[in-house]
């Protein structure tokens, strides 16, 4: 029923907000914030309950990614609910383990990404090294 596919849904969409939002921690600043971002989608689309906000409440959405990493594990148990209720099969479950986790790994992706030194020294320091060695 729509119960449970609208469930997978609201989670897997607060989990991509919240992941860009956990992205501000990298102090670099950011549009995207709890206030101006998260808050403004679920208000609009309802994604997660006023319960369900409350116990994912220890988590500083601003300043780390572990807001989304614990939607995507409500995610992988949606599926799993959803499974057990004889909505979806084995092989349709698997399937969407392997797509919540293509997207968790992409993600954390962009949050090691934001631990590199800058890429600017980098180049200029391999340019300097080329015009110094090669004649």
């Amino acid at each position: 029923p729509d119960e449970y596919g609208n469930k997978i849904v609201k989670h897997f969409n607060a989990a991509q907000i919240t992941g860009y939002v956990g992205l501000n921690a990298i102090g670099m600043g950011s549009p995207y914030s709890k206030t101006h971002f998260f808050d403004v989608y679920n208000a609009k689309h309802a994604l997660l309950t006023p319960e369900e906000l409350k116990q994912l409440d220890h988590h500083d959405m601003d300043n780390s990614g572990l807001m989304m990493k614990e939607l995507v594990t409500w995610c992988q148990q949606d599926v799993v609910e959803a499974r057990k209720a004889g909505l979806i099969d084995i092989y349709l479950e698997k399937l969407m383990h392997e797509k919540i986790l293509d997207f968790r790994g992409a993600m954390d992706g962009m949050y090691d990404w934001t631990d590199q030194p800058p890429h600017f020294f980098y180049i200029h320091f391999l340019v300097l090294l080329s015009a110094l060695y090669l004649p």
